[in-house]
């Protein structure tokens, strides 16, 4: 189930920089996206672009995350009070903070795999980041004397910031879902080695 949460949303990062790559190849060399259009579906280019869609959203996906990784020290000083009850709580059960995830699944499998869920919307907002934002980029740069290219660069300048506030409310909301659930099973008295 894992694997096909995260095939579709290397392919959803994948597919939203075809926004950029394909200006790109077309500025690059005019008669590719030419010769693709006019391929019938159901040829190996499709199994090719797949595959290379899929890659490429692996790609992006790690550079999204070292590149916002940075902004998750502003969620934990939001959540600060609840990170601090959620470390403490741990700590008296001699559980290590690494271990949340693996706790939550054992204790609660469904909340387990809603957080899963959630993980997955916020991988995408954070895809989605990045490609609005090459995306505006690569606009500017080879579209920049077409006067539409203005509103399209601006448009895309919006959704990267949208994408951006997005990612951010969603980390933020999975964060403290997490927490809160790991505190709760705590406080209830269950420890690592008791299931309910």
């Amino acid at each position: 189930m894992q694997f096909a949460a995260s095939f579709i949303e290397y392919l959803v990062t994948g597919s939203l920089a075809l926004l950029w790559l394909v200006p790109l190849c077309h500025r690059l060399r005019p008669d590719m996206v030419d010769i693709l259009t006019k391929l019938s579906p159901f040829t190996i280019w499709t199994a090719i672009l797949l595959a290379l869609v899929y890659v490429v959203g692996l790609m992006l996906d790690f550079v999204a995350y070292e590149l916002i990784h940075g902004q998750r020290k502003a969620i934990r000083k939001e959540l600060a009070d609840l990170d601090g009850r959620y470390k403490a709580a741990l700590k008296s059960r001699g559980i290590d903070d690494l271990a949340g995830n693996a706790f939550i699944w054992y204790k609660a499998p469904e909340l387990a795999k809603a957080l899963a869920a959630y993980s997955s919307r916020d991988r995408i907002a954070r895809g989605a980041t990045l490609n609005f934002a090459i995306a505006a980029i690569v606009d500017a740069l080879i579209l920049w004397s077409n006067p539409a290219s203005l509103v399209v660069g601006a448009a895309f300048l919006a959704l990267t910031c949208l994408a951006y506030f997005a990612w951010f409310h969603y980390q933020s909301e999975s964060w403290e879902l997490k927490k809160e659930a790991v505190i709760t099973i705590l406080e209830r008295g269950d420890s690592p080695n008791s299931r309910s």
